[in-house]
């Protein structure tokens, strides 16, 4: 398969590519809470990491470790890298166990829930991915020209504590806060409305060394990855170089 073809199947597969175009300038999946900050209305799901992570194997059978790297590149000549990539469903089997792992993995009604069992440093290279990708799709695809503008000037980031009390605050203000409760991820509701910003009922990392909000079991994690803790990004509109 051609170079081109192939990255515009990741676009399609990992940004939404068959969905009706944001209006500028929200980023993907985001809201907006002031004038350079988004957040993610929900957690990264299920469908969204395991993209994260068949992108991310493509390329690493290429020989990059980004796709930045791969992007910029005429060919695919260049000596292989020997990065490896941490095994998300390793993870997921140590912390659930098999039954549990094919169930809310690999099936595919529970695409819309939260990922857990993630460690950090997958979810901040997750919100690096998810950058050269949206940042890329904004220069290159018609849909997108009027965005081109800010391609360069975005970056995805794992949140700080206190700008998702803030989300929280805020969209709570605006009566757009929905809250999912429940013990048990299997049975968390993905929601339907895509102007709410939704917290589950799940801890989740932060750019601190401490995690956001009370989760399921009631209890504070104090190892990971572990199976209450999930993740969000936020996109950060960066100022434009003088």
């Amino acid at each position: 398969m051609c170079k081109p073809i192939t990255l515009f199947l990741f676009l399609y597969i990992a940004i939404g590519y068959s969905q009706p175009q944001e209006p500028l300038l929200n980023p993907p999946g985001t809201l907006q809470m002031d004038s350079k900050i988004y957040i993610d209305r929900t957690p990264v799901t299920n469908k969204m990491f395991l993209e994260y992570l068949t992108a991310k194997d493509f390329l690493r059978k290429k020989g990059f470790s980004e796709f930045r790297d791969y992007e910029v590149t005429l060919d695919d000549t260049l000596t292989r890298l020997t990065s490896i990539y941490p095994s998300y469903l390793l993870n997921l089997k140590g912390v659930y166990g098999k039954d549990l792992k094919a169930e809310y993995v690999e099936d595919y009604k529970y695409k819309d829930n939260p990922v857990l069992g993630v460690s950090k440093e997958q979810a901040a290279d997750y919100c690096k991915w998810r950058t050269q990708m949206v940042s890329y799709l904004w220069r290159t695809h018609p849909g997108h020209l009027q965005k081109k503008p800010f391609a360069g000037r975005i970056y995805y980031r794992l949140p700080l504590p206190e700008e998702l009390q803030h989300a929280s605050d805020y969209f709570s203000e605006q009566n757009r806060l929905l809250t999912i409760k429940g013990e048990n991820p299997l049975k968390f509701k993905a929601p339907e409305n895509a102007e709410e910003f939704s917290l589950y009922n799940i801890t989740e990392y932060t750019q601190a060394s401490t995690t956001y909000g009370e989760n399921y079991k009631g209890i504070k994690p104090v190892s990971f990855p572990n199976e209450v803790t999930g993740f969000r990004c936020v996109c950060e509109v960066l100022p434009e170089e003088e």
